[in-house]
């Protein structure tokens, strides 16, 4: 059985420096890959907050647009994938609650190539 599962809405790539809040700490990483519903967020953490960032998870993420508008959103986590050998890096999927007409312009705009 083919387990790739289509998203509704195209991802496209970014590298946006972004700070993730979950539980009063927070963690400073790299928004891969951005939707108009979603994200994909690389983290360098600990293998304990790995272990406790997981899905169903609700966080906060800020981070500014290449506009330079700040976009705090409200997210639940969708999956998660650690690798934590040598560099501790955690990736996850985040689905966006409500995001802003900022953000959806925007990532509308990286889709459309203008």
């Amino acid at each position: 059985m083919d387990n790739i599962i289509k998203r509704l809405y195209s991802r496209q790539p970014s590298h946006l420096s972004a700070r993730l809040t979950f539980n009063g700490a927070t963690y400073r990483g790299v928004i891969e890959d951005v939707s108009e519903v979603g994200m994909g967020y690389l983290i360098t953490t600990s293998f304990e907050a790995a272990q406790e960032i997981t899905p169903k998870k609700t966080v906060m993420l800020d981070f500014q647009l290449p506009t330079g508008v700040p976009i705090n959103v409200t997210c639940e986590i969708v999956w998660t994938s650690a690798k934590l050998f040598n560099e501790e890096k955690l990736t996850v999927g985040m689905k966006i609650f409500d995001a802003p007409r900022e953000y959806r312009e925007w990532v509308k705009s990286q889709s459309s190539g203008s």
